[in-house]
């Protein structure tokens, strides 16, 4: 009993094992109908011990049709002078070894391969800046599957996102084109065995930037030749130009910096003594201080040329610094001490005698009316009514020792009845005297010198005063000359940028 059960379980395995020899010849296995079609059956007569992976075999090089599909400038790095783009690269060469009769395999035309198993052009992007180490610019490595058609004709549109390095001038910033040279070419094919031949930059799906507007984008055949190389190579270099959009630039950092600027000059709106002049400058100096620090990331940081809104914010970072001095200045000349600074014969020509004038500031002295008449008096030669003053002046003492002038004047009486009174009339011819008078005189002279030097000293401050207010003119003309000069330079500057 144990040898027929033993004899038929050899009989089952036999049989099952027959079974499937025979389903594998007919199209059956264990999971169920597997159809060999047309299509498979063409892959593997094309690609039968990996023959479609070599060179195409040809009398001449391969022609390689290079071609873009530009999608978005996602974004150009003015740090690091880079620019980033999504697009869709398009290669299509002619390979016969891969070509079949569409009669032979039910009318089938074209077929989806992966780039595996096919030969495929080694086409590398120049000045590369993509990290992914498996791509490093070799567009041999995507994995988009290639359109092959019975003729032979590969088809390979892959999508891709470009990286490259590219120089930048920002001379014009922030009005400023950039021109990047995107070169495409063969890493180890010369002209012997590869050709490119560009297409013009398909623009159907592109999505416009937001901080950048798209000029053009013209792509060029050159051929180049390598040290160590005996043949050229054949490349292409698609040329973008784009246009930065200076809108949010203009109202987040140029307008706010030149409005700042030229809030400058209401500091010679204040009057000269008002003590605010110079807390108002350095607070204008501070928030442009504050507003560049807080807008430096947005400024290039390197570029073959310094923008020429630099320029703009250093003269204004050097001028307000240099305003706030001359403020200083003129701060100082107002109030000026006669009696110590003395008025140099340079500024009293060239400031009171030209600029002040130039100004139609009034520079004349109004003499006073005790001046003029003092000039009168001083033709009368009273001094020779004595010789001896030290006699004189002993005498007065005396004198005034027993009259006080205010004692004749001090009755409630009438001016008449003062005068009636003989004690009183008495003291008074006293004083009339001859010798008395000229020790009035002597008096008198000293009392009006010290007016004259007190009226001398006032114009002399009234001159420094108006030297301050000639000095703040010009340096009102001279800042407002500055900021204006610069700043329509740099409109006519961009008026000029194409």
């Amino acid at each position: 009993m144990g040898k027929k059960k033993m004899k038929f379980i050899i009989a089952l395995f036999s049989f099952v094992m027959s079974a499937k020899c025979f389903v594998h010849k007919e199209g059956y296995d264990f999971e169920g109908p597997t159809v060999i079609t047309t299509e498979m059956r063409l892959h593997n007569d094309l690609f039968r011990n990996g023959s479609g992976s070599s060179f195409p075999n040809l009398n001449g090089p391969v022609n390689v049709t290079f071609g873009l599909t530009l999608q978005s400038v996602v974004d150009i790095r003015e740090s690091g002078e880079a620019i980033i783009l999504s697009a869709y690269v398009r290669q299509v060469w002619m390979n016969k070894d891969l070509a079949w009769d569409p009669a032979l395999y039910d009318g089938i035309k074209k077929i989806n391969i992966r780039p595996e198993i096919s030969w495929t052009p080694d086409i590398f992007i120049y000045a590369n800046l993509e990290d992914d180490k498996n791509y490093n610019g070799l567009l041999s490595t995507m994995k988009t599957n290639i359109i092959l058609s019975s003729s032979g004709s590969h088809f390979w549109h892959a999508p891709v996102t470009l990286k490259l390095g590219c120089t930048m001038n920002f001379r014009d910033y922030p009005f400023d084109s950039q021109v990047c040279p995107l070169q495409f070419g063969s890493f180890t094919y010369d002209m012997s065995k590869l050709v490119l031949h560009p297409e013009p930059v398909d623009m159907e799906s592109y999505t416009e930037s937001t901080e950048w507007l798209f000029l053009s984008m013209d792509g060029t055949k050159q051929r180049k030749a390598y040290p160590g190389r005996t043949n050229p190579f054949s490349d292409v270099v698609y040329t973008l130009k784009v246009k930065r959009k200076p809108l949010n630039l203009l109202i987040n950092l140029v307008i706010p910096n030149l409005m700042l600027a030229f809030l400058t000059i209401l500091v010679f709106i204040l009057p000269i003594n008002a003590g605010e002049r110079a807390s108002f400058v350095l607070t204008i100096l501070l928030a442009l201080s504050w507003y560049m620090t807080s807008n430096v990331n947005t400024m290039p940081s390197s570029s073959e040329a310094i923008p020429f809104f630099s320029y703009f914010l250093g003269m204004v970072l050097f001028t307000v610094p240099f305003l706030l001095v001359c403020l200083c200045y003129s701060i100082g000349c107002h109030y000026a001490k006669s009696n110590i600074v003395q008025l140099p014969k340079w500024m009293r020509y060239c400031i009171l005698g030209k600029l002040s004038v130039f100004f139609n500031l009034d520079t004349r002295r109004k003499e006073p009316k005790w001046r003029r008449q003092l000039r009168r008096i001083k033709k009368l030669n009273v001094n020779a009514l004595m010789d001896d003053e030290d006699e004189l002046n002993e005498e007065i003492d005396n004198s005034i020792d027993d009259f006080y002038p205010g004692k004749l004047w001090s009755h409630q009486d009438t001016l008449e009845t003062a005068f009636n009174k003989d004690e009183e009339m008495s003291k008074l011819e006293h004083v009339f005297s001859e010798k008395t008078t000229r020790l009035l005189n002597h008096q008198l002279s000293v009392l009006l010198q010290n007016m004259e030097e007190d009226d001398d000293a006032k114009w002399l401050q009234k001159q420094w005063r108006i030297i301050a207010l000639t000095l703040d003119k010009l340096f009102m003309y001279i800042f407002l000359g500055i900021l204006s000069t610069t700043t329509f330079s740099c409109i006519i500057r961009v008026t000029q940028i194409e």
